[in-house]
């Protein structure tokens, strides 16, 4: 950068080429909003001026500078070197402050582009390379001490307005910096970032003559006006971006809930379908027995096998009976229990972003309806599994009286006559 003026001057007329074609580009879309590039932007020049100006204010008094002649030291002192370095970084951020009028031109700022502006930001990057190729020292380290400084005050509080209307309501002294930058400029001529804010002067003239008081306060008054509509225009800007925020959660939440409920319609019949396997299995082990009943009609021979698969069928009923009610209590009582863990998490998330804004409202209940709608789909589903579970008591209620027969005709299995030695009774009546 230092060896040859050629990068400076690309990078100026570069800058130059971007003001007579950006406002071209932008002229028929949407200014871009870039808060979070201004606030990283801001707050990163915050820092680097404020590196630049506490490394030269250290270094210079160690050097035992003068405030008010000081001849530069092309010696290899150790503090020298500290104020080269210090004022090289000062003509890099002479540089990175192109970035400004870039902003302004993206967020079709037009009238903050002002000649003063412009002049003020391409001379200094180009006089600052004069300036570190030949006398890197001496008094120039008091214009850029003083220069970063305010730059510090300056970029900090275009990060904080960056923020948004939540903080730009707290930025009551940007006056207060407005008249330090022309402090400064009374004290160390053109260097200085007072330029910016004058050309707002520039743009609004006092007039001279009969009535320029009156004339002046008008042009202020509607200067105002401009500056509060300007932050209307933010603020407009940043709630449609909020609602835009809102409405792409809220999707997301849909989405959230679909997927839930899908997930739980799955299980749902996953259960259903185990449980109408069981039955399906039931019914084929009862219709086993009712033909190993109808063999003993027709032999006469007690079939302790079938007694003991009777007991085993009715004990494998108890099973499935308890296991089902089991599964659909602990699965309803677990998904409503999800459900409003996942809404008080959501609710409470928030209602820490947004606790001054009324429409957090509307989707909290939102979730309370949709909710209440998964907790009636639920009892619907709870309706069904009972009544599936209802079914199978009447199988077990019908196996035990078969059972109940069976041993009304052929006593218990551990009764000490031998199989065959009992008297033979008439078979019972078959079911209709």
């Amino acid at each position: 950068m230092m060896s040859s003026p050629l990068p400076t001057l690309a990078i100026s007329c570069l800058y130059l080429l971007f003001l007579w074609a950006g406002p071209r580009y932008m002229q028929d879309r949407q200014p871009f909003t870039l808060r979070k590039t201004l606030t990283a932007y801001n707050f990163s020049m915050v820092v680097l001026n404020f590196y630049i100006a506490k490394e030269l204010l250290i270094a210079s008094r160690a050097a035992g500078y003068s405030y008010l002649c000081q001849p530069v030291d092309y010696s290899e002192d150790v503090n020298e070197v500290r104020i080269a370095s210090a004022l090289w970084w000062y003509y890099i951020s002479k540089g990175v402050e192109f970035l400004d009028t870039v902003f302004f031109i993206l967020r079709k700022k037009f009238n903050q582009v002002s000649f003063l502006h412009v002049y003020h930001h391409c001379t200094m990057f180009i006089l600052w390379w004069i300036g570190m190729k030949w006398v890197p020292g001496g008094q120039a380290f008091f214009g850029a001490t003083i220069n970063s400084s305010i730059h510090v005050l300056m970029y900090g509080y275009y990060g904080l307005a960056a923020l948004g209307p939540q903080i730009q309501k707290y930025l009551w002294w940007k006056r207060y910096i407005t008249i330090i930058q022309m402090m400064q400029s009374n004290t160390s001529g053109a260097d200085g970032e007072e330029v910016q804010e004058e050309k707002e002067a520039a743009q609004t003239e006092v007039p001279t003559g009969p009535g320029s008081l009156e004339a002046g306060a008008v042009t202020q008054q509607d200067q105002g006006l401009l500056d509060e509509m300007e932050n209307l225009l933010e603020e407009n800007e940043d709630l449609k971006c909020e609602i835009e925020e809102m409405r792409t959660e809220m999707d997301e939440m849909r989405d959230t809930f679909y997927e839930e409920d899908t997930c739980q319609l799955q299980e749902m019949r996953r259960e259903l379908e185990r449980a109408n396997k069981n039955c399906r299995i039931l019914q084929y082990r009862l219709r086993k027995a009712e033909r190993k009943r109808m063999r003993y009609a027709q032999t006469g021979e007690i079939d302790e096998d079938l007694l003991r698969s009777l007991e085993q069928d009715l004990k494998v009923a108890k099973d499935v009976q308890k296991l089902i009610e089991v599964e659909v209590t602990k699965q309803a009582l677990q998904n409503e229990l999800e459900k409003n863990k996942e809404s008080q998490k959501r609710r409470g998330s928030k209602d820490v972003q947004k606790t001054d804004k009324k429409s957090a409202q509307t989707p909290t209940e939102d979730d309370n309806e949709d909710l209440k709608c998964q907790l009636a789909f639920i009892k619907e589903e709870a309706v069904l599994m009972r009544k599936k579970t209802a079914k199978i008591d009447k199988e077990k209620d019908r196996l035990e009286q078969e059972l109940q027969k069976y041993r009304s005709f052929y006593g218990d299995l551990d009764s000490p006559h031998p199989r065959g030695r009992r008297a033979v009774r008439p078979p019972p009546a078959s079911r209709s």
